[in-house]
């Protein structure tokens, strides 16, 4: 995260002339959890939405929104007394990116920053409805929690036709979730890595 700062604040002075643009991105891939959260939530997939803007300069500043789907190992489904259940992660953040090395079409950046994430664990049985929140299922039990979240990571990328960016990289992720009683919530954090692939578009130029 200080590396792009440190660009910004270093150049300011002669930035009036920059080029900037409003870039759009989506992002996917599985989450490999780390830890004792092991014990609370499977391995998910997440997707990733981002949309910011970047300058040739090297640096630039997405806005992200994350989404991880997950199962619960079977002890937790048991004590929720349900044959399904599952965990949802959502995701808020500012992530600066600084491009480490760049040419004509290819790049590598790292990124890192923080924001704030909601977690909720809900256990399920089947139901003769499809149309409620959780498809053909009703939750008998469910719980959340709100609390700051913290990653980083890098990527390296490749440019096509000058708009379209696809890159691959990965990120580690940090929720500092409570330690609380109802079963998914036992134990405090969640931290993982998730490895991704995806594009990035450049939508048009950011007024000076």
């Amino acid at each position: 995260m200080a590396a792009p700062l440190l660009e910004a604040q270093t150049r300011s002075g002669n930035s009036d002339n920059e080029d900037r643009h409003f870039v759009a991105g989506v992002d996917g891939g599985p989450t490999i959890v780390t830890g004792n959260a092991r014990q609370m939530t499977k391995s998910g997939m997440m997707i990733l939405l981002t949309f910011g803007f970047e300058s040739q300069k090297r640096w630039s500043i997405p806005v992200d929104f994350g989404f991880d789907f997950s199962n619960l190992p079977t002890a937790v489904r048991n004590e929720g007394g349900e044959p399904n259940a599952q965990s949802i992660f959502m995701l808020f953040g500012v992530d600066p990116k600084f491009a480490v090395a760049r040419s004509a079409h290819w790049a590598a950046y790292v990124t890192g920053g923080g924001g704030i994430s909601w977690k909720q664990v809900a256990f399920l049985k089947p139901s003769s409805s499809c149309d409620n929140a959780y498809g053909c299922y009703t939750a008998t039990a469910e719980d959340s929690s709100f609390q700051p979240a913290l990653d980083g990571g890098g990527e390296v990328a490749y440019r096509v036709g000058g708009r379209v960016e696809f890159y691959a990289g990965a990120r580690y992720l940090e929720m500092f979730t409570p330690r609380e009683q109802f079963p998914g919530f036992q134990s405090a954090g969640t931290g993982m890595w998730a490895p991704m692939l995806g594009c990035q578009i450049q939508l048009g130029s950011a007024a000076h």
